[in-house]
């Protein structure tokens, strides 16, 4: 596993733990401990006879516990066992050589397979799509639920439009119960900062659900209904109710630093503490003395400043440059000094004396996580079904596949160089069973060879050019012939007319190419068409090299030289024929 790390993820930091966390016994403790009360049963069937994912679900924990000091609450994960069985398994440098998630030429760009297909709304839904991208399922009953969802949001317009507007206002909620189950081994005021908004965001979630749920009404895939049931209102409202209970109604998650800090303030309920009441009314006066501050300087100067806060300069003025048109700046504006910090000390105070309940009310939440995290994943799937739709209908050359046994496309394009303006791409047929299983395609450089390959399952491009011709000849026909008795679906580019020719007479073989137009000595057209049998063109290679305006000595002697070996080639077959003769 090592060395496979080391040759697939170039640059990676590679961190040995010792031999004895990568126990079974210990990653069964685990799962008893953390995973799903409802889910345990289930996975210990899942597991059985897994001896080494579970000593790596052991070691994995073990180093998120000793070297990142966090640990997770009881019952508050959630452990899925997925084989590979149900899935396809895509190696780094096919995902990098496809473009699937990163353009190869510029990585900020969207021209790349999940760049096209990302039209999610939420974080967790474009989680969701990379990870199907990178792991695609084979499950057909999955794959069929998810195209009656899509068929059924494309063709009813006022669902499709309803649920998209709901999923707008979803927040990152993947993310948050993820920080919602950590549990910190040295909890510090930052700590009890960002619990305050973790709950003040739980609470923007629970009641963004109710959108969602209303917007399904009248579904009738089995997908969009199952998830309409996860995100029933019922579902969250035993959460809603135990924040209800402590924090104020009319507190809400806000994203600027003054009035998330305001609402941290003012989130617990009034009279849960003597000393919070009283850390709040110091708050307070702190705060007015701020604005009272600022009042007379406006009075005194005679000029109007903006009261801003942020994080690390806390409360600051901004004044317009033309408050200083024909005068000087003042003193107190230039000579910047912080005094007191007693609205911050205040609000720590605040801070901590709210702690102890928000501590109490998330160890109740967590007992919500496995439901919580059900109406995620529903929301997730939810988004990037709609995000597919919206690629659907905004586009009128996508359909929807039928999964048989054999593979048949009709006037297949490339996703990412169908959209670019620039191109007139030249559509495609596609069409393998086990009767054509091997492919074999021909063609100059540039004729399209690789793109026409990027459909493809299984694919081999120019096997054997990295050696002599006769012994490249020799290991791409070897290998040719392995995989075409295996059984695959498998698409062969190469430069070798003799493999094509040899391989054309095997069982289960086709040979195409992609045409090309030398009707004109000075110029090659690319046609970017597949046709049936071998490249026709001769000495394209010669061709080539006149369109790049290479020197005509240099093409002068290549043509003697291209003849002369042409002549031996052929004196050779004769004398080759006499013998058999």
């Amino acid at each position: 596993m090592y060395q496979v790390v080391e040759e697939n993820i170039l640059g990676a930091r590679i961190i040995t733990v010792d031999r004895r966390y990568w126990s079974e016994t210990s990653g069964i403790e685990y799962i008893q401990q953390l995973a799903f009360k409802e889910d345990l049963e289930a996975i210990k069937v899942a597991i059985g006879g897994n001896y080494f994912s579970v000593c790596c679900f052991s070691a994995a924990l073990k180093y998120i516990d000793m070297s990142l000091s966090l640990t997770f609450a009881f019952h508050s994960l959630r452990v899925k066992y997925q084989p590979s069985e149900d899935s396809m398994m895509i190696d780094l440098a096919t995902i990098q050589s496809l473009e699937l998630i990163q353009n190869l030429q510029n990585a900020k760009s969207k021209d790349c397979l999940f760049g096209l297909m990302n039209e999610t709304l939420t974080p967790m839904g474009s989680r969701l799509l990379r990870s199907n991208i990178l792991q695609p399922s084979t499950q057909p009953s999955l794959l069929t639920a998810r195209y009656d969802a899509l068929a059924e949001l494309s063709e009813n317009e006022d669902l499709f439009l309803q649920t998209r507007q709901a999923l707008k206002s979803i927040p990152d909620i993947e993310k948050l119960l993820s920080c919602l189950i950590v549990i910190p081994t040295n909890p510090g005021i930052w700590n009890s900062e960002q619990d305050i908004n973790n709950i003040l965001m739980l609470k923007s979630f629970a009641q963004s659900i109710g959108p969602v749920f209303e917007s399904l009404t009248g579904a009738r895939s089995e997908l969009l209904v199952q998830i309409r049931s996860n995100c029933r209102i019922e579902v969250v409202d035993s959460t809603l109710q135990l924040i209800n209970e402590v924090i104020n109604e009319d507190v809400t998650y806000q994203v600027t630093p003054l009035d998330l800090r305001n609402q941290r303030t003012y989130a617990v309920k009034a009279g849960v503490s003597g000393f919070l009441d009283v850390a709040r009314q110091t708050f307070k006066e702190a705060t007015e003395d701020v604005h009272q501050h600022v009042t007379e300087i406006h009075q005194k100067y005679e000029m109007q400043g903006e009261t801003k806060f942020d994080n690390l300069r806390r409360y600051y003025l901004r004044f317009s440059e033309t408050e200083f048109d024909g005068r000087s700046i003042p003193d107190v504006l230039i000579n910047r000094f912080r005094r007191k910090g007693k609205i911050e000390d205040s609000h720590i105070e605040v801070i901590l004396g709210s702690d102890k309940t928000i501590q109490e009310l998330l160890e109740n939440v967590r007992s919500e996580i496995p439901s919580l995290f059900r109406v995620c994943e529903s929301i997730a799937m939810l988004d990037m079904i709609t995000s597919f739709g919206q690629l659907v209908t905004s586009q009128d050359s996508y359909v929807r596949p039928e999964i048989t046994d054999c593979i048949a496309i009709k006037s297949g394009r490339h996703p990412i160089r169908d959209k670019l303006p620039s191109q007139n791409f030249v559509p495609n047929d596609y069409y393998a069973t086990q009767q054509s299983r091997f492919q074999v395609i021909t063609g100059c450089n540039m004729s399209g060879k690789k793109i026409s390959m990027r459909k493809s399952l299984a694919i081999v491009d120019e096997l054997g050019r990295g050696t002599s011709t006769r012994d490249g000849l020799a290991i791409a026909l070897s290998i040719a012939e392995a995989l075409a008795e295996s059984r695959a679906l498998i698409w062969f580019a190469t430069h070798f007319k003799e493999l094509a020719q040899i391989m054309s007479e095997r069982p289960g073989v086709e040979v195409y190419h992609l045409s090309v137009d030398m009707s004109d000595p000075n110029t090659m057209t690319m046609l970017y068409q597949l046709g049936q049998g071998c490249v026709q063109e001769q000495h394209y290679g010669l061709a080539l090299a006149r369109v790049v305006d290479l020197p005509p000595k240099v093409l002068t002697v290549a043509e003697k030289v291209s003849k002369i070996l042409i002549s031996q080639t052929a004196a050779k077959q004769m004398s080759s024929r006499g013998v058999c003769d």
